[in-house]
Parts: structure tokens; sequence; C-alpha cells
């Protein structure tokens, strides 16, 4: 049960993940249009307020499932403003979680 109950949150953050990407992907692609002068400052500012997303709420254990589920998977480290483009999570909030876990080890 509990190997059903891991895939089952490797599924769900995986795909929260590539969620993310994408809508991050397609803000940096406007961007990019924009600085290459394709489009106009009005229009890219339309663009962009209209993919302006709050942060999400995320609990401590998932952030550390999180961690060490993408670093493992990349083979590296991550740090906390990469888990926070990858989780759409205050990166300030993840690099203070982060640190408290480090600490209780």
């Amino acid at each position: 049960m509990e190997n059903k109950i891991d895939l089952e949150k490797e599924i769900s953050l995986l795909k929260l993940i590539v969620i993310n990407l994408w809508k991050s992907r397609q803000y940096n692609k406007e961007y990019i249009s924009y600085l290459l002068g394709n489009t106009e400052i009005g229009e890219f500012k339309r663009i962009a307020e209209s993919r302006i997303k709050s942060f999400d709420e995320i609990n401590v254990e998932l952030l550390s499932f999180s961690s060490q589920y993408v670093s493992n998977l990349l083979n590296s480290d991550i740090n906390s403003v990469d888990l926070s483009t990858l989780l759409n999570v205050d990166p300030t909030l993840v690099n203070e979680i982060l640190k408290s876990l480090k600490e209780k080890k």
C-alpha cells in the first residue's frame, strides 16, 4: 500500500511540475517576443498580467518530499529558487523550510 501512495505522490508532483514549467515557458516566450521587438509594451503587459498567478501553499512534508524527489531525479542538488519555480511556491518560504529541515538533521 505504501508503494502505491508513493507512486501517487510522485505522479501528482510530476504533473504539478509539468504544469508550472509550461506556464513559466509561456510567460518566457512572450517576454522574449517583447525583448526582440515583436510585441509592443502594452500588449506584453496585458499578456503578462493575464498570466500572473499567486504562489501556491505547500506543507512541510510535501516540500521535503519534493526537494528530495527532484534532487534524486536530477541527480543534483536543487536550490530554493529553482524548486520554487517548479512548485510555484514563494522562494523565501521554500528557503526557510529547507533551511529548517537541514537544521533538524
